[in-house]
């Protein structure tokens, strides 16, 4: 052997040398793409970024997730992706779609190591299972027309989808098949109910094309000249006080019983802004199926109509005609109905008439407005009546949403108990209209006699936080609540039942 060979003889890879026998391969310590990474991906990132999908790129194998290294990177350590948006410190909720704690470290080592592959053997064998919900739909509801967006790049637009029951039903279950999976950004179904139905035509038939343009919910959005109660004529607001019995001194003294308040809302048709509709179930990329709380379900009656809200955004993809699918699950009965409880305060929907106007002036970083709704509020009362229940019952929440525009910042909404106890039920600490949702707890939570709703929102109106339209920052205005995409709302729902 020549002298120059001897010492690589030292090397125990190199048997052939002659001497100790290769040791066995040893296992990569660490997490690998196969061994841990790709499960995680897979159930929390690849629903969205797949190919023909919402998101802007697919991360459905191992050399797209690298191609995306820096991107993915970013998106775990400042916690936007997955976008799940209620504050870890409110409460626990039922289908938690963001990053765990150890999920997150997981990810974070594997990149830190280099993001190895690893041997597709360590790969879990159910690393892409994901289970179907358990139920079959009843209903398979298309939108009636196909729609290809107009907006650039964010089209909001509303179709009726006639109720094809003929005899009172109960909503149980809710998927969206979207069509066009890039552009369909989230789909929220609303109900209204046959003595509404009309309304919701003439909306529909006065826009050109299928549907009618519907920014802030399911009504007709009229920009910021429209949609506020507080555009009434000052004789409107006076007639409608002579009708239910009161004097406008009555109304600035807050002598007004809560019957009174109810029948003056109902006269200057506040009802046909916040209270005509109810909301089915909303679906936005990456959400599973929406399956209610057991035994418990909507109402739905023969002659509605469902008002299928499409928001469409064409960030990563060209406009194309799309025809979603709604899937439905029905039952005749249920062991507990349930209604929506809306959250807002009547001085915000009416400019100022009934209460305190929702005032966010122009310039303005950080603007709070906040509201009680008491047990014995009309909210409460109205639920509790279109349950059939009686005054003094008690209610039970177990999902929450809750509903700003794009100058929101932050929203919560707690029960704040007569024990003196507070139950978090939503915090949306860092608002972002693109990803909003519906909430179930983990934990329901009652609410009874003396108990109360708290919910405050709070709005960025900064130069530097105004939209854009044609790539041009628009200049800050006065902004009050409207339907418009420059006015604002703040607003719960609150998916309830009896205890």
């Amino acid at each position: 052997m020549p002298s120059w060979m001897r010492p690589l003889c030292l090397l125990p890879l190199l048997a052939a040398c002659g001497g100790e026998e290769d040791p066995a391969p040893t296992t990569m310590e660490g997490p690998t793409w196969h061994s841990a990474a790709r499960t995680i991906v897979e159930a929390k990132c690849a629903s969205c970024h797949q190919p023909g999908d919402i998101g802007p790129f697919s991360l459905t194998t191992y050399d797209e997730v690298l191609a995306f290294e820096t991107a993915v990177r970013m998106s775990i350590e400042d916690g936007s992706m997955p976008p799940w948006q209620p504050s870890e410190a409110c409460t626990e909720y039922i289908g938690n779609i963001d990053l765990t704690a150890e999920e997150r470290q997981t990810l974070l080592e594997w990149l830190d190591a280099g993001a190895p592959e690893g041997d597709p053997s360590e790969a879990p064998s159910d690393a892409a299972a994901r289970e179907d919900a358990p139920w079959q739909a009843d209903l398979t509801l298309p939108l009636p027309e196909p729609y290809t967006p107009q907006g650039e790049p964010d089209d909001y637009r509303c179709q009726l989808i006639p109720w094809p029951e003929t005899e009172p039903a109960y909503v149980r279950g809710l998927r969206v098949i979207p069509d066009q999976r890039a552009i369909v950004h989230h789909t929220i179904a609303f109900v209204v109910g046959p003595d509404q139905v009309a309304q919701y035509q003439a909306w529909d038939e006065a826009e050109e094309g299928p549907g009618y343009t519907c920014y802030g919910g399911p009504t007709a959005s009229y920009g910021t000249e429209g949609g506020a109660l507080g555009d009434l004529d000052p004789a409107a607001l006076l007639a409608a006080l002579e009708a239910v019995g009161l004097s406008l001194a009555d109304l600035q003294s807050g002598n007004v019983t809560d019957e009174q308040m109810t029948a003056l809302f109902l006269e200057l048709g506040a009802d046909q802004q916040v209270g005509s509709f109810g909301t089915l179930g909303s679906w936005v990329p990456g959400a599973a199926d929406l399956l209610l709380p057991e035994g418990t379900g909507i109402r739905v009656e023969p002659g509605s109509m469902i008002v299928a809200q499409m928001h469409y955004n064409t960030v990563s993809s060209d406009p194309v005609p799309d025809q979603s699918v709604i899937e439905i699950a029905v039952a005749p009965t249920v062991e507990r109905p349930a209604t929506n409880l809306v959250g807002l305060d009547l001085g915000w929907v009416t400019d100022g008439l009934l209460g305190e106007p929702m005032d966010i002036p122009a310039g303005e970083e950080e603007v709070t407005h906040a509201t009680t709704i008491e047990y014995d509020s009309l909210f409460v009362q109205g639920a509790l009546q279109t349950l059939g229940l009686e005054p003094g019952d008690r209610l039970v929440l177990h999902r929450a949403n809750h509903h700003m525009h794009e100058l929101g910042a932050e929203q919560i909404s707690e029960i704040e108990h007569a024990d003196g106890t507070t139950s978090c039920l939503l915090h949306n600490a860092d608002w972002d209209f693109h990803w909003q949702g519906s909430y179930q707890l983990a934990e329901p939570v009652v609410m009874g006699p003396g108990d109360r709703l708290d919910m405050a929102c709070t709005w960025d109106n900064s130069a530097a936080n105004q939209p854009s339209v044609d790539g041009e920052i628009l200049e800050p205005i006065d902004v009050a609540w409207g339907e418009g995409t420059r006015d604002e709302m703040c607003l719960g729902s609150f998916y309830v039942t009896a205890e």
